[in-house]
């Protein structure tokens, strides 16, 4: 692996998503182990220094059966500068920014860049990030991000966007691009979706329903009562039950069947 892996220049044809087919190009190294990654089949090439020539972003995953170390989102991207031609230089690379449901890079001039992921299950946000090139440290850094929540409008069949967060950095506190973590970054917005929805039957005798986890209210269920259960926490279930009326609570989970 050491001899693969200590060659200078490694040779790759892959077919980009940006219409560059069949490119053939070359890469000074590889920073990680093959036998752990591979080489999606997508390559993104557009100018991100600021120097009139395109640069070529690279994504690689886990190979199947490979966990990747925890705090890694199991995706990885990959910047290479281009030296000359089709000799492609390594700069830097990102293991935390990219979601389950990547959706794209995209240009927005010579010196900047937006990553956009899309949340997953009942998470219904679009999670925009945005890095510029500087260019007396000679990296990347965030300076925006933005979350916007995806809806669809009566009568139309296309998603619209709303914004609903955004927030901008000063210089002092910009993070470099190799730094910058989806979930660190969107934290408080993960928290707030729900788990996705299932059934379970009241096991005990008398189950009180809690109003908050730990505090108590005066209403209980009792054994084979079914509740639609949306969201745990700790020890507790957040749950609905549809009886004469709907009831809205926490109940603890050793209650449950």
């Amino acid at each position: 692996m050491k001899t693969y892996l200590s060659i200078l220049t490694l040779l790759f044809s892959i077919v980009s998503c940006h219409g560059q087919s069949n490119n053939i190009f070359k890469l000074d190294t590889i920073p990680f182990d093959l036998t752990k990654v591979e080489i999606y089949r997508d390559s993104i090439f557009f100018d991100c220094d600021n120097d009139s020539k395109k640069d070529l972003f690279l994504r690689f995953k886990y190979k199947y059966k490979q966990n990747p170390p925890i705090g890694e989102s199991g995706q990885i991207i990959a910047l290479y500068i281009n030296s000359a031609n089709t000799y492609y230089t390594y700069k830097t690379n990102n293991k935390f920014i990219l979601s389950l449901m990547y959706s794209k890079i995209k240009q927005i001039d010579k010196k900047s860049f937006v990553i956009i992921n899309e949340g997953s299950g009942q998470d219904w946000n679009r999670y925009y990030c945005y890095f510029i090139y500087d260019d007396i440290l000679k990296d990347w850094f965030l300076y925006k991000n933005e979350v916007y929540r995806a809806y669809y409008e009566k009568g139309k069949d296309n998603e619209s966007l709303n914004l609903i967060s955004k927030q901008d950095y000063q210089g002092n506190q910009r993070s470099k691009f190799s730094e910058v973590s989806f979930v660190k970054l969107f934290q408080k917005f993960l928290e707030e979706i729900p788990d996705p929805p299932y059934y379970e039957k009241i096991k005990v005798d008398r189950a009180t329903i809690f109003s908050e986890p730990e505090v108590k209210s005066a209403m209980y269920l009792i054994k084979g009562d079914e509740v639609k259960i949306v969201k745990e926490k700790g020890e507790y279930l957040k749950i609905y039950f549809f009886g004469k009326k709907r009831i809205e609570g926490w109940i603890k989970k050793s209650d449950i069947e």
